[in-house]
């Protein structure tokens, strides 16, 4: 699919728990989009929560640009929590159009 000039906003939505996440429950989203100034920022007025794990980012950065682009339409992704000894978690992300 070929690019297109116009930039969307994008949703990054939790659709699964792989195991309990002391931040994200099911159905929590992430907001993105451009300001007027052409800024890529992180809306925490318009997405469901304003606590964000770091985890989530590195894994959504090139995935998110494909949806805002045009590219793709929807995309899942994991965070990249290292999970047990460290941790026990992980959440699966569904990237789309808005």
């Amino acid at each position: 699919m070929e690019p297109t000039k116009q930039k969307f906003d994008v949703k990054a939505e939790v659709v699964e728990l792989k195991n309990d996440c002391p931040v994200f429950k099911p159905g929590d989203f992430i907001y993105m989009r451009s300001t007027e100034q052409g800024a890529w920022v992180i809306d925490t007025d318009k997405s469901s929560t304003h606590t964000i794990c770091m985890w989530c980012i590195p894994p959504m950065c090139s995935e998110v640009v494909k949806v805002r682009h045009g590219i793709e339409d929807e995309l899942y992704v994991h965070c990249i929590d290292p999970g047990k000894p460290y941790t026990g978690y992980g959440v699966v992300f569904r990237i789309l159009r808005v």
